[in-house]
């Protein structure tokens, strides 16, 4: 399996996410959604999790759909980059400027 970083963008996502979660939906969930997202990306490092490639928006970079978010990644030799966590619905090209 290869190995995955987060950029500080990706690790703002994930906290702000946890935070909405918890506000939202309460404590007990914000462990289960973020564990959802997490096991996506390790899936995306095996290369078997379902992705499309958004070279529209940014040569090189993938979307893999986890819950309502998007893991957007890109490959940097065998090493996956988690660039952004960003809920579906965001306009991902103004993120990734």
């Amino acid at each position: 399996m290869a190995n995955y970083r987060l950029t500080p963008a990706a690790k703002r996502d994930l906290d702000d996410i946890w935070n909405y979660t918890e506000e939202r939906w309460g404590r007990s969930q914000a462990p289960v959604y973020i564990g959802l997202l997490r096991s996506a990306i390790e899936r995306c490092c095996d290369r078997h999790y379902p992705a499309r490639p958004i070279d529209h928006i940014k040569p090189g970079y993938f979307r893999a759909n986890a819950g309502s978010h998007a893991i957007i990644y890109r490959w940097d030799g065998d090493m996956l980059v988690v660039v952004r966590v960003l809920h579906g619905r965001r306009d991902f090209k103004q993120h990734l400027e």
